[in-house]
This record gives C-alpha cells, sequence and structure tokens, in this order.
C-alpha cells in the first residue's frame, strides 16, 4: 500500500482540513453575532461544530502523521485516535440532544416547566461534553483500538473493545432516533400549517435532517453492511473520506438553506462591534470587497497541501539514490524546491490574511 500512501492521505488529510475550516467558520459566525448566540438551537449547533472542529483537529494530525509517514508512536496514535472517537461519539449525542430540542420546541412542549427553565437548556449543552470527557480518559488508560492502518492506509479498528461497542450502539440509536424525530417534526408542521413556524425554522430543521441522514448512512456503512459485505480496500477509503468530509458538507448545506448564515459566511466578524466589517483592498488600482476570513481560510488549505506534497517529494528524490541520479529527477527536485518556498511564503501571507494584518503580498515577488 506504499504507493497509494501519499495521494490517499493527501485527500483524507485534505477532506479533514476543509472541515476544520468549515467547523471553525460557522462556530465564529454563531459566537460573533450577538442575534444568533442567543438562540438556543444555534447554542447547540455551535456545541456541535465545536466538537467536530475538535475531532477533525485529531483526524488531520493522523492524517498528516500518515502523509509524512512518520513512525508509529504507541501513546500518540492513541491519543489521537481516542480524541477522535470519542468526539464522533459526543459529537452523536450533540445532535440527537439538538434533534430533542427542536422536537419540543416545534411541537409547544418547551411551554412547561421543566422544558422551559434555563438549567434544562444548560444541562443539554453541558452533558455531551461531560460524557465525551469521561470517555476520552478511560480511552487514554485504555487502548480504544481505532488507528490508522498504515497497511490499509486508513482509519480502522484493530480489534473490538468497550470503546468501539459504545460507539457502535451509540452512534446507530442516537443518530436513528434523532432521525426519527425530525421526521415527526416535518409531519406536525404538514399537518398544522398554523404552528406559526417560519421559513428560516423549516430551512434549519431541512439542514438538520440532511446532517442527520448523513451520519446514519455513515453509522451504517461502517457498522453495519461489513456484518454482510466483503469491503474493498477503496470502499474503506471513500467510507474515511465520507466521514472526514461530513462536517464541511453539513456546513455547505447550512449555508445554501440559511441566507442570514450565508451572508455571515462571506464576511469578518468585528469584535469592537455588533456589526460585520468588510475590508476594501486595492487591486489592479481598483477597490473591490474581499471576504478576508473564509476566503483566507480556503487559501491557507490549499497552500499547507501543496507545501505539503512538495515538502514530501522533494526528499524522496533526494534520499533515494536511483532517482537523485537521474536528470530528470533532478529538475524536479529543484521545481519542487521552489514550490516548497514559494508555498511558504504564500501560506504566511495567507495566515496574514486570515488575522486581518493588511501587508502587500510578498508571493508575487517570488
Amino acid at each position: 500500500m506504499e504507493d497509494t500512501r501519499i495521494p490517499v492521505a493527501s485527500v483524507h488529510s485534505g477532506a479533514a482540513l476543509l472541515s476544520l475550516a468549515m467547523s471553525f467558520r460557522i462556530l465564529t459566525i454563531i459566537a460573533f453575532n450577538k442575534e444568533l448566540r442567543k438562540t438556543e438551537s444555534l447554542q447547540l449547533l455551535a456545541s456541535i461544530f465545536l466538537m467536530e472542529f475538535i475531532e477533525m483537529a485529531f483526524a488531520a494530525s493522523a492524517d498528516l502523521r500518515l502523509l509524512f509517514n512518520v513512525e508509529p508512536n504507541y501513546v500518540l496514535d492513541n491519543i489521537l485516535g481516542s480524541g477522535t472517537l470519542c468526539c464522533w461519539i459526543g459529537e452523536s449525542v450533540q445532535k440527537f440532544v439538538l434533534a430533542f430540542n427542536r422536537l419540543i420546541s416545534v411541537t409547544g412542549w418547551n411551554n412547561r416547566s421543566l422544558f422551559e427553565s434555563p438549567w434544562f437548556h444548560r444541562t443539554l449543552l453541558t452533558l455531551p461534553w461531560l460524557f465525551v470527557f469521561s470517555l476520552f480518559f478511560s480511552c487514554i488508560f485504555e487502548f480504544n483500538s481505532f488507528v490508522i492502518v498504515k497497511d490499509m492506509n486508513a482509519w480502522l479498528y484493530t480489534e473490538r473493545t468497550v470503546v468501539r461497542l459504545v460507539e457502535e450502539y451509540c452512534t446507530l440509536i442516537l443518530s436513528s432516533l434523532g432521525l426519527v424525530f425530525y421526521i415527526v417534526i416535518c409531519v406536525f408542521l404538514v399537518k398544522k400549517r398554523e404552528s406559526g413556524a417560519s421559513i428560516t425554522e423549516i430551512r434549519l430543521l431541512l439542514a438538520f435532517f440532511f446532517d442527520f441522514f448523513y451520519v446514519v448512512m455513515i453509522v451504517v456503512s461502517f457498522q453495519i453492511l461489513p456484518n454482510f459485505f466483503e469491503y474493498s480496500v477503496t470502499t474503506i477509503w471513500i467510507i474515511n473520506i465520507s466521514w472526514q468530509f461530513q462536517p464541511f458538507a453539513g456546513g455547505i448545506v447550512l449555508l445554501i438553506i440559511n441566507k442570514k448564515m450565508r451572508q455571515q459566511f462571506f464576511r469578518l466578524p468585528s469584535t469592537k462591534s455588533g456589526v460585520t466589517t468588510v475590508i476594501k483592498k486595492e487591486v489592479n488600482r481598483k477597490t473591490m470587497d474581499v471576504p478576508d476570513f473564509p476566503i483566507g481560510i480556503f487559501h491557507c488549505v490549499a497552500a499547507s497541501l501543496s507545501f505539503t506534497m512538495s515538502l514530501r517529494m522533494l526528499p524522496t528524490i533526494v534520499l533515494a539514490k536511483d532517482l537523485r541520479k537521474q536528470e530528470t529527477f533532478q529538475l524536479f527536485a529543484s521545481i519542487f524546491s521552489r514550490e516548497c518556498l514559494k508555498m511558504s511564503f504564500a501560506l504566511s501571507e495567507d495566515d496574514r490574511l486570515v488575522m486581518g494584518y493588511p501587508s502587500p503580498s510578498l508571493v508575487d515577488n517570488v
């Protein structure tokens, strides 16, 4: 599998980094908007994206270790696998809580004394995180068996453990129940159109429904179908990519359906005032509105992937005696060294763009 390691790990790490950027951006949209962060359902949604952000940070770290062919480390691999797995389980719990919140809100049950209590909402926000932390620390002291298997270039369970059983039943049951909740909500809204649900509420429900359906498909393909079908290596790669791409896909659907969220996405939040700002930059002696933050994030991801690939290909040629003697590969090594240098400048400038520091581009001089 060594010949497929670099392309497979590149796609896996790219999917994880895209999901990482999307989760972070949606989180900042809700956190910096006073109107949005006061909404209970969006507070739960922000908690989900925060958990997905942490999950993808662990997953991307492990994927990059595979890409760079770093020697396995039992302790570090266990921490990365534990963090990824526990956040995935906690994410399923939090999404179930969000589905329950939407059910009692749309049906009017939240008017009851128990459900309208602020302590009830705080409990819904806190319990999934307590569950994740307790599960994570239990995984640290007991190998969770969910790691990247280098022979397969994929995330797999190496053995059946207690944590695997928790993930298998918890994600499947809660995701299925959450999907049923959203179906009940849709039926309720159709039968009682006078329920007063706004168009925004309905669109958010559609986005949540899609996200739950996506998660259920991943859980079924990862946990159920292998009991009846024998997967090829390519199928395992596709399932892995689909799992790491899930936060990005959920964010895209949310942006497509929700106009307010979409407008906020392409603007840089300002912490000094309650409104968003757009930085004007001069391009070819003309001024234009540049959505710095999200564009900068995607530029950073693209530059990081290119820098990683160039940095990996260069030592591959230099350290291989039969390759570095060939003129063609010597030229390739020269090209990759220049690409590595260029992407380092580009990544530095993209970081400044994300942070909001105005500066002339250094890339034009490379």
